[in-house]
């Protein structure tokens, strides 16, 4: 896991916003505060009371400050009419705000859909690999010439800067933000309470193996899977895992494969080597004793499972060269 930091998040709500771009990432923070504090949550606005397309007004948004604090996060959500907007007075101080918060140290920007246009405009692009609209891209394109622009991809992350689609998704986007913020484990978590279907790109982080084979509402093959997860080197037994769950061992290795399109087997095994594969890059820890404590009966044992998912050794892996993942 990794260490948890309390994140101030900063939406930019502007006249004109579509209420899935805004409400979509906001209740994956919602959702994943009601366990876990880990987010602190405003609003801002270049006007006290904007409304969203379709006239629903907000009220009692914080006024831009000066600066952001550092260590922050900036979330632009997108609006209908960007252009006229951007061309507007308002559009005009926002962009001069968005410029100067270039300033702050360590600020997080992640944008929506055509929220990617107003950070184009204030510089945030310049240089970076993104992503926005299908139907925006020639136009985030002119606006930063020199933005790397990805064209089939639900969100790019380049370190500190993230931006998506749009629509559904900034959702897709911030359980992934999630992840990077706390764990794995928590933001399938999070996401099964939300009930999404968990889609990743490949130019996203790598798909997670305790994300994978999730977007199901099986509770009881859920509840196999927190066990599997929480546990790998318990390596608990089918009639062990069934008896859990008031389920016939037969009856479960057929519904965990129709729910997740794997066997309890191949589930178990991307678990073991993910961890192994944290515990390589996070720690000191020998080759010998995280294959133990990932519950591999032998070193040679835990080298045959990694090798079915990485292109080079374990050794090789904790060097930091590249690595071509197949965990998907």
């Amino acid at each position: 896991m990794s260490t948890e930091r309390t994140i101030n998040c900063y939406f930019l709500i502007l006249p004109g916003f579509l209420p899935l771009d805004l409400a979509g990432p906001l209740q994956v923070l919602l959702t994943a505060n009601n366990k876990r504090q880990l987010y602190n949550i405003r609003y801002l606005g270049v006007e006290s009371a904007p409304a969203m397309k379709g006239g629903l007004l907000l009220q009692n948004l914080q006024s831009l400050p000066e600066l952001l604090p550092a260590n922050s996060r900036l979330i632009i959500p997108g609006l209908s009419g960007t252009d006229a907007f951007m061309q507007s007075a308002l559009g005009r101080k926002t962009t001069q705000w968005l410029r100067q918060q270039r300033q702050v140290a360590a600020l997080e920007v992640a944008t929506v859909c055509s929220g990617a246009l107003l950070a184009a405009s204030a510089g945030w692009l310049n240089n970076r690999h993104c992503t926005t609209h299908h139907d925006l891209l020639s136009r985030l394109q002119l606006l930063e010439p020199s933005a790397d622009i990805a064209i089939d991809r639900l969100y790019v992350q380049d370190r500190t800067l993230w931006t998506s689609a749009g629509i559904s998704s900034g959702i897709d986007m911030f359980l992934a933000m999630l992840q990077q913020d706390s764990d794995p484990a928590y933001a399938a978590q999070v996401a099964r309470e939300m009930v999404i279907y968990l889609r990743r790109s490949g130019d996203d982080p790598q798909l997670s193996p305790w994300l994978c084979g999730r977007n199901h509402l099986q509770q009881r093959i859920h509840k196999v899977q927190d066990s599997i997860s929480h546990n790998p080197q318990n390596n608990l037994s089918i009639n062990e895992l069934a008896m859990q769950v008031n389920m016939s061992p037969r009856n479960l290795t057929r519904a965990f494969r129709q729910a997740s399109g794997q066997s309890i087997q191949q589930y178990r095994e991307k678990i073991k080597v993910a961890q192994a594969q944290k515990l390589l890059k996070e720690t000191g820890t020998s080759v010998e004793l995280v294959a133990q404590a990932c519950g591999f009966q032998s070193s040679r044992s835990f080298r045959r499972a990694w090798s079915r998912y990485h292109s080079i050794s374990p050794v090789s892996y904790r060097q930091g060269r590249s690595d071509q993942q197949r965990l998907e």
